[in-house]
């Protein structure tokens, strides 16, 4: 309980003092009564030593004052260079550890927007991908994130560019449906085909959907019921919302035989886990699970990146957010397909054509064998009898309303390998051309291009009456040359007249030529003049807008051979997918539906509009769906939607790590500075010179174990880790722009961090004390200035690294509601590197003290001049000059640093000791050949 442990080894006995970390001899201590005590009494008795029986000569320190004076000032110089060190240190940890990142000029509005928008364009092109930002490629040559009004901005259907994706793992959608709340399973949105996996019961509601579903989705998970039925988290709970839906639509027709009561009893039953279900999954063949698109739910995206520092913490920081939002109340999609949610009220709905009827093709009460989706949908008013013409004529043609697949179309592979191409040139040469950034930051803007057909822009017979599929013909008529009315989409609302027009940037303005030019070759004198042609808002200078870009193209990059190849594939791929915008037109009074594939040839000017497609579509402005129905399957782009912004805050960036290093670095330092103003006080004033000047180069060593203690020295030894191991990365403004740069760190820095780590060594050399004994004042000293070379000569040679990627990983609020992802990460330096470090530091510390083993096999171990001294004090001062007949002195300059201070009162000596905070007195010796003003007896004290 004392800290004392008794121990008995070969027949001795010992004893270890956990506080002073010695070994102690019980033959070598005597009891107090043996001798008279110079204790008085209000002082709490202590054990004297013995002196050991290592042979000790007279004190040569009085012949050598003149040498002791000249190490006494050398050490003071030590003291000097010491205290600049830290003070230096400090300074360089104030920028270096201001954030927990240990990120040297990391803020909201500069570095954390840039990797923002650099981590939210990545994604666009890929989940998984690896990111060198120091790299032109990756520079913004639009803002220089020196500024307090930075962007951070996306589009927000890259959620369900997500959330559609077919390479999410499906670890990550059985885990979403765990997470759904029972009530909100109907919600989710998706058209069933079958009930179970081996598909016993069917559950299209027509028999052309059937084939449908047999012929394309046998290997999507989420057609199939049954995928979230065997994931539902409180069978209680969703008996309480949706129980007696559940029994008219499905249950009853399943209890009504052995083999659908078995079946429900073991989807209810299951407790697979997430491995063992996915694997049951890939069994029955299913290798995704995509949702269908719809526009009821406006998916909310949370995504963030993690910054890990190289031990191993990390940190999360938002690079996008936005709430998800239902809105039943503005809605189209439910004219193509309602949902589940939607079946389940109508079956248990008497008021209903189906009520009480089944949602299983199998079941003698089928709801659909003698009335139609469509009906249901006059019925609570989703659809208003009569519908319009264009309405009916889709109906007609590739319906029916009620039984309408609205797949979600990804960009193909080759597309968002093309723009990452145009992108990461456009970026490369603007981060290292400062004309190149100043021709690109001048580029004339196309502010508007209302594009149009040209058959359709020649045609003054014909009027547009709609835009949107899932509208019809709802709007007055208007030539074309006022341009085309907008497309479905996300918010769209029937009977709003919006207009579809492009707003292209200069990124996208330069893709679209770059990518025409290199496919079809642009004849400037020709092509511009048509592009301008088919335009509805040209400006007058519209062919000198897109000669600049064009020209800026063709001088930078248009003349790649990777860029020729990258945009034929593009351009073949996309053109398969039979992309097409659609318009409701009135020719003479009969409403058609206006087709053209986005990539159409027929016309140049049409294929060069196309590319603007892409451009807006590639980044998420635009979505493409395909809508197939009984009829047919067409697969229009979305209109445009507005992009989202997100304000960065300085609050997100955590502080407390970092700060709470740095309080403790100051308090080490300002300890040493105390410190050493003590000592210099006992020098000076107290022993008037007469002192250990070697004591005073091994200070730190002193001090940090008798003043400060091995915690705080452990983390200011940590700090000098985290800035060794942290690689510095810096946002540099480029012209207008900026972009990353990595270097190594400064030799001065360096130096500075190498010079810390040895207090490591420091804690190594104390604790290994009580083996290594008398050879640590041997090997101390050598061990530090070794770690400290080793590691300085290791950062120069081999400079620390850093790694950043994609990689989003999500979870699902409510499966498509909205989804909390982590997609960036940066790795500031390795763990193993910082293991590096320490394993470093500890391998001088054991080399050193085996080869010292090795060079004095004999070595005698110095006696133990006192309890009141720690085994670093004991070993690390030097005292063969202040031992008289095996009685030990110590300087009252040395005694203070090892926490003793010393004061004389009427001939009687006062020492406090702070480390245990106790306080002694001793009279001094009547005869002594050390001036008893100067010097400690320890033999006197304990």
């Amino acid at each position: 309980m004392c800290g004392i442990v008794p121990l008995r080894w070969h027949g001795t006995q010992y004893l270890f003092d956990l506080k002073v970390w010695l070994w102690l001899h019980l033959d070598e201590l005597e009891p107090v009564a043996d001798k008279p005590s110079p204790i008085l009494p209000f002082s709490a008795p202590t054990l004297p030593t013995k002196p050991t029986n290592a042979t000790l000569d007279r004190p040569t320190l009085l012949g050598m004052r003149s040498a002791q004076r000249l190490l006494g000032l050398m050490g003071m110089g030590y003291i000097g260079i010491t205290l600049w060190s830290n003070a230096a240190y400090l300074n360089v940890l104030e920028t270096a550890l201001a954030n927990d990142y240990g990120w040297a000029g990391f803020n909201a509005t500069g570095m954390h927007a840039f990797l923002a928008n650099t981590f939210n364009r990545q994604l666009l092109m890929s989940t998984d991908a690896s990111i060198a930002l120091h790299d032109p490629a990756f520079g913004d040559p639009l803002q220089s994130y020196n500024t307090s009004a930075t962007t951070v901005a996306w589009y927000p259907s890259v959620a369900r560019r997500y959330l559609f994706n077919a390479s999410t793992p499906l670890h990550e959608l059985v885990a979403g449906l765990r997470a759904l709340h029972p009530c909100q399973l109907p919600w989710m949105f998706t058209q069933y085909c079958w009930l179970d996996l081996d598909q016993k019961w069917e559950m299209a509601s027509t028999s052309q959907r059937q084939v449908r579903c047999a012929a394309l989705s046998q290997h999507n998970g989420a057609r199939y019921l049954e995928t979230s039925l065997r994931n539902v988290r409180d069978w209680t709970l969703w008996r309480s919302c949706w129980g007696t839906s559940f029994d008219i639509g499905i249950g009853n027709d399943l209890a009504a035989s052995v083999v659908g009561r078995q079946w429900l009893q073991r989807v209810q039953a299951n407790t697979l886990s997430v491995s063992e279900e996915v694997a049951y999954w890939v069994n029955h063949g299913l290798s995704v699970f995509l949702l269908q698109w719809q526009n009821f739910k406006d998916t909310g995206l949370s995504d963030a990146m993690v910054i890990s520092t190289p031990f191993g913490l990390s940190y999360t920081l938002p690079i996008s957010e936005r709430r998800g939002a239902v809105h039943l109340d503005y809605q189209t999609s439910h004219r193509m397909y309602w949902g589940l949610a939607s079946d389940l009220w109508a079956v248990s709905n008497n008021a209903t054509s189906v009520g009480g009827l089944s949602l299983l093709r199998n079941s003698p009460h089928f709801a659909f064998a003698n009335a139609t989706r469509a009906s249901l949908l006059f019925e609570n008013l989703t659809l208003s009898s009569p519908l319009n013409a264009g309405l009916a004529l889709y109906n007609s043609s590739l319906g029916p309303f009620g039984a309408v697949d609205m797949v979600f179309v990804s960009c193909p592979t080759s597309l968002l390998a093309l723009y990452r191409y145009v992108l990461q040139a456009i970026a490369t040469v603007t981060s290292t051309n400062l004309e190149a950034q100043r021709q690109f930051l001048h580029l004339p803007a196309k502010t508007y291009i209302g594009q149009v057909p040209k058959h359709l822009l020649n045609d003054a017979s014909l009027r547009l009456v709609g835009g949107d599929l899932m509208c019809g013909s709802v709007l007055p008529g208007s030539p074309p040359s006022n341009a085309l009315f907008a497309l479905f989409g996300l918010d769209a609302v029937c009977g709003s007249r919006y207009l579809d027009f492009f707003t292209p940037s200069t990124t996208g303005l330069v893709f679209a030529l770059a990518a025409f030019d290199a496919v079809h070759r642009i004849e400037p004198t020709i092509d511009l003049g048509a592009f301008c042609a088919s335009d509805v808002y040209a400006e007058p200078n519209c062919e000198a807008i897109y000669s600049a870009s064009y020209t800026y193209a063709r001088t930078y990059f248009s003349g790649s051979t990777t860029l020729q190849a990258l945009a034929v594939a593009a351009e073949v791929d996309t053109r398969s997918l039979y992309i097409e915008m659609t318009q409701y037109i009135n020719r003479s009074g009969i409403i058609e539906l206006y087709r053209i594939n986005i990539l159409d040839l027929t016309v140049r000017s049409w294929t060069f509009f196309g590319w603007n497609y892409l451009a807006e579509w590639v980044v998420g402005q635009r979505e493409v769906v395909s809508f197939q129905g009984d009829g047919g399957t067409v697969t229009s782009i979305s209109r445009y939607t507005p992009l989202a912004t997100l304000s960065l805050t300085e609050a997100a960036i955590p502080t407390r790590l970092s700060y709470s290093c740095q309080q403790c670095v100051r308090y080490v330092t300002g300890a040493i500075m105390v410190g050493a103003g003590v000592a210099a006080y006992y020098a000076i004033f107290v022993c008037h010179g007469c002192i250990e000047g070697m004591n005073l180069f091994a200070v730190n060593r002193l001090l940090g174990h008798a003043w400060i203690g091995r915690t705080l020295l452990i983390i200011r030894g940590i700090t000098a880790l985290w800035l060794l191991n942290t690689p510095p990365l810096q946002l540099l403004a480029f012209g207008v722009g900026a972009r990353f740069q990595v270097s190594p760190l400064g030799w001065f820095p360096t130096l500075l961090a190498s010079s810390e780590l040895t207090w490591l060594v420091y804690i190594a050399n104390d604790l290994f004390s009580c083996v290594t004994r008398q050879y640590t004042q041997l090997y101390a000293w050598k061990s530090s200035v070794a770690a400290c070379l080793f590691a300085a000569a290791w950062s120069f040679k081999d400079p620390r690294e850093y790694t950043t990627y994609v990689r989003r990983s999500c979870n699902y609020i409510d499966m498509d509601v909205a989804l909390s992802c982590k997609s960036g990460y940066i790795e500031l330096g390795l763990w193993r590197r910082v293991g590096v470090d320490v394993g470093l530091c500890l391998s001088c510390v054991f080399l050193a003290a085996c080869v010292e083993r090795l060079r004095h096999p004999h070595l005698l171990a110095p006696p133990k001049p006192s309890l009141l001294l720690n085994a670093t004090s004991v070993y690390s001062l030097e005292m063969a000059n202040w031992t008289v007949d095996g009685d030990v002195y110590l300087d009252r300059m040395s005694a203070a640093l090892t926490g003793l201070f010393t004061w004389r009162v009427r001939g009687v000596i006062h020492v406090f000791d702070i480390k245990s905070w106790r306080h002694f007195t001793a009279t001094p010796e009547s005869k002594s050949l050390l001036d008893p003003a100067f010097v400690l007896p320890l033999h006197r004290i304990c």
